[in-house]
């Protein structure tokens, strides 16, 4: 039997043992100012995601206004640590797909283990004077170039899903191949439905997946997709809002989160919802779903935008447990919401403590002053009022018009918000950085003189033993390495001074891998790593 003594060991991953500065202020050390406006030499150009390179480098993208072909283009920048453009990528940091015969909207991205970067969106066209839209994949090496490997001299088109598609996510497996998901319409029948593709690293559409590659999902009269996200067992969760038919009772269309599950086949998981489908109402009559996250116990976070009719936004989250019930244990039968001030959500995004940040257009003064508000709010749904002021931080780019469509946090816990900075006539990348920056507390070293777990590897039962100074209340919680807590083993537990022995059982489903038991006593923590095989 092995034995493996720690000492306080400390991950940064462990939320509860960690103190945040999160104030919410810009970072200066990102360009001076904690903002960066990138001319593209267009009129019209804005970020529409961004992703973190391993080496920290910042990676925006979205759409410009590109001369040389008179329609939008995909478009890339990278940055350095410090806010500046990265020389070694593209031209001069910036790199623009300059495809002739495609006008381009970006739509979202992801960085694939090898460096390389998948960009999808749409392509637009018109026939008979109605417009198409079809679904468009492209894949840029890691220095900016096209990759002439990928599809057709580094493009994909997807001609043959429906009149008006949308990409709203992608999504790189582990064995490389690229998930995206959007919805589509046609237009002999004018309803929008989820769709899900997945392709090989090739740009082929995986046949093993769904009919051909391509799932389609109807659930009522209307379906968006906004998010998606993929579970560890492969499953994928799309998310977004689906519509009924006119209501002449209610006098509205009602419109409702929409959640659904598929299998890592593409077909539907009928263990989840009602055959692998779920329309959750909030109790307003507009609800859209913007965020889901698939938590390491198997229950699922799904947050939004809720409206009423004539009124203005509220921040709604769902907690489903994993066969997609609303978990009656969290908020008021699963749901929460919070009222928030005028503007319109934007983007959403989830640090690995659960917090989630939201954006939102605030129109302060009119459309030509509008700013970016970026939002807090805590695991359990109310404002986190540690961030910004109560809460909200408010900012422009030189007192211009401003607005955010993406958000992602750093391994180091800043926050990167991306969108658009200028006027109704011209518009630049924006990309700017808040503080809320990990720092470790050493008042979490005096609790106690040890802690040892065996057997570590674990399988079932793991033995605890430790030394404290002195009689104390004590809390033992498990945490996966995202930070995340998955279950409560002790609450609130006496234990003497001196040595101590505490037996703890893991969850039955529990997946193998690394975890962190963290034990606190509600002000202090000290955290040990086991490994479940």
């Amino acid at each position: 039997m092995k034995r493996i003594k720690r000492l306080f060991l400390v991950s940064i991953l462990t939320t509860t043992m960690i103190s945040f500065a999160q104030d919410g202020t810009l970072d200066t050390t990102f360009d001076v100012d904690g903002k960066v406006v990138t001319l593209f030499g267009s009129n019209l150009s804005s970020v529409h995601d961004l992703a973190v390179q391993p080496d920290g480098k910042i990676i925006a993208g979205g759409s410009v206004f590109a001369t040389s072909t008179i329609y939008n283009q995909f478009a890339l920048a990278r940055y350095n640590q410090d806010g500046s453009l990265d020389g070694a990528f593209g031209v001069g940091g910036k790199a623009v797909s300059d495809f002739s015969d495609l006008r381009l909207e970006f739509t979202a991205m992801a960085i694939q283990s090898d460096g390389k970067i998948v960009a999808v969106g749409s392509s637009h066209t018109f026939f008979n004077g109605l417009p198409y839209e079809q679904f468009e994949i492209m894949r840029f090496n890691s220095n900016g170039s096209i990759d002439t490997g990928f599809g057709v001299n580094g493009k994909v088109l997807s001609i043959t899903i429906g009149d008006v598609s949308n990409m709203a996510a992608v999504i790189i497996q582990a064995d490389g191949k690229i998930i995206v998901g959007g919805d589509t319409m046609i237009y002999s029948d004018p309803t929008s439905d989820f769709v899900v593709l997945r392709y090989l690293d090739n740009g082929v559409l995986d046949t093993g997946f769904g009919h051909n590659g391509v799932v389609i999902t109807s659930l009522q009269a209307d379906d968006v997709v906004k998010a998606m996200t993929l579970q560890a067992d492969g499953k994928i969760i799309l998310a977004g809002s689906s519509r009924a038919v006119y209501d002449p009772i209610l006098g509205y269309y009602a419109q409702d989160f929409a959640v659904v599950r598929y299998n890592s086949n593409g077909s539907l998981d009928n263990t989840f919802g009602i055959n692998g489908k779920l329309i959750a109402e909030g109790n307003e009559e507009f609800d859209t779903a913007l965020l889901v996250e698939s938590l390491a116990d198997g229950t699922i976070i799904v947050a939004g935008n809720a409206r009423p009719t004539g009124g203005p936004n509220n921040f709604l989250m769902m907690h489903l447990l994993p066969k997609g019930e609303l978990d009656p244990d969290f908020g008021t039968g699963g749901v929460i919401i919070k009222p928030l001030s005028v503007g319109e959500v934007t983007a959403m995004e989830m640090q690995t403590d659960g917090k989630i940040l939201l954006a939102q257009y605030h129109a302060t003064g009119g459309i030509s002053s509008a700013d970016i508000q970026l939002i807090r709010f805590l695991a359990t749904g109310g404002l986190d009022l540690t961030f910004g002021e109560d809460g909200i931080v408010t900012t422009d780019f030189i007192n211009q018009n401003s607005q955010a469509n993406a958000i992602t946090v750093q391994d180091d816990g800043k926050i990167l918000i991306g969108g658009g900075s200028g006027n109704p006539i011209h518009v630049d990348f924006a990309v700017s950085r808040f503080n809320s920056t990990l720092k470790l507390d050493n008042s979490e070293f005096n609790m106690a003189e040890s802690f040892s777990v065996y057997p570590n590897p674990v399988q079932q039962t793991v033995n605890l033993t430790f030394t404290l100074k002195h009689s104390q209340l004590l809390s033992i919680d498990l945490y996966d390495t995202s930070g995340r807590k998955i279950i409560r083993l002790i609450n609130d537990k006496t234990f003497a001074e001196g040595s101590n022995f505490q037996k703890l059982e893991l969850p039955s489903t529990l997946s193998k891998g690394i975890y962190f038991l963290n034990i606190s006593d509600g002000s202090k923590a000290s955290v040990v790593k086991i490994v479940k095989e």
